[in-house]
């Protein structure tokens, strides 16, 4: 929940600085500011509510079977659903804001307290609703990548190491195994400094 609620603030931040950084002036207004601060409360307060929905057994099911395609093939069951879902969700909110003729659902935290009707003011509760789902499920794919990214690694890094190990033994094997390994160290070290000079200029 919290490395979820501090990567929202961080696109906040980072979408902030980049539009100071540019001259142009920050695209949260007081309206957004209000939203956005009500979001993460929500998302906060409704914890217990996500425990209660199933969330530590959605996990429990992710987590069933540590093998590398079976976990790739429920990962792959939980994104294309959270993404769905979330689709869907979306285009009503569009949807809904184009038949009450108000502003893009996403330009809504731009718009000052002052400058904001009814009709967006439903647009807006319409995405204070739906921060809490998002932040689970951008939590749970975030962790999820990070594991798959780390078992790819492991397993490139295994198939490299063999590779490495295979060359290494040839070499030892080789009568002149030691000066042919100084040989190639050497013509890869001088190689690479000659991409690096050829690069620089």
């Amino acid at each position: 929940m919290l490395v979820g609620i501090g990567e929202f603030l961080l696109v906040v931040g980072v979408d902030v600085s980049l539009d100071i950084w540019s001259g142009e002036s920050a695209t949260i207004g007081s309206f957004g500011v209000l939203l956005c601060s009500a979001a993460i409360l929500l998302s906060v307060l409704s914890l217990p509510l996500v425990t209660r929905l199933g969330g530590p057994k959605l996990m429990s099911w992710l987590l069933g079977d540590l093998s590398f395609f079976a976990f790739l093939r429920r990962f792959a069951v939980v994104f294309i659903a959270g993404i769905t879902v979330l689709g869907i969700y979306q285009a009503t909110l569009w949807g809904a804001a184009y038949l009450m003729g108000t502003v893009d659902p996403f330009d809504t935290p731009e718009l000052p307290v002052e400058k904001v009707g009814p009709a967006t003011l439903v647009v807006g509760v319409g995405l204070l609703v739906a921060f809490p789902p998002f932040v689970y499920f951008w939590m749970l794919t975030q962790v999820a990548g990070a594991a798959l990214s780390m078992c790819v690694l492991t397993r490139l890094s295994v198939l490299v190491l063999k590779m490495v190990r295979a060359l290494a033994w040839r070499l030892a094997e080789y009568n002149k195994g030691a000066w042919t390994a100084l040989v190639l160290g050497t013509t890869v070290v001088l190689g690479f400094l000659r991409l690096i000079l050829t690069g620089a200029r």
